[in-house]
């Protein structure tokens, strides 16, 4: 099984504070399964995460629907207990084949960075599982995207989009997950 993993972050530097993950099991067949998790900015601050002021302005001009990731902070959770919900997610699916994030230095990164840090713990796949969508996009480009459902910048609901854009891809490129 493969994961396909997207965060919504306040920066985009490895300490970024992460307001939201979502993720997905997927192999050729479709999405298997679905992880998401709105995350406290608070307890991102307090955790020493960091914010940057233009993923900020960045934000505020994204639609409502996706900045209800951070703004309804009642119905978030503290990350260390996100980040421990999304180890049992991760260890659910047994041997993971692939870890996917939209960039070799995002998501993957960000993430193990936040287990470092704020939970002392390895990222919970194998190092050597990371993979980068980015770059399989670049080798399918010739594969079209599938039409976004959901609302963009909503960490499940591109996490869902990305994963069938990878499957889409495999399949034209007749390679197996």
């Amino acid at each position: 099984m493969h994961i396909m993993l997207d965060l919504e972050t306040m920066g985009t530097r490895a300490s970024s504070a992460i307001i939201a993950i979502g993720a997905v099991g997927f192999d050729l067949d479709g999405i298997q399964s679905r992880f998401y998790g709105r995350i406290s900015l608070e307890s991102n601050l307090a955790a020493g995460r960091t914010v940057d002021a233009s993923t900020i302005l960045w934000w505020l001009d994204q639609s409502d629907d996706a900045r209800y990731e951070f703004t309804q902070q009642a119905i978030c959770i503290p990350i260390e207990q996100a980040l421990r919900d999304f180890a049992l997610f991760v260890q659910s699916h047994g041997s993971v084949g692939g870890m996917w994030g939209n960039g070799a230095d995002f998501d993957c990164a960000m993430l193990a960075d936040a287990y470092n840090q704020i939970i002392k713990i390895p990222a919970p796949w194998p190092f050597y599982a990371s993979r980068d969508l980015r770059t399989l996009r670049a080798i399918g480009a010739s594969v079209p995207r599938v039409q976004f459902t959901g609302t963009k910048h909503n960490a499940l609901a591109d996490a869902e989009n990305q994963a069938l854009h990878a499957i889409e891809i495999y399949k034209h490129l007749g390679m197996s997950l």
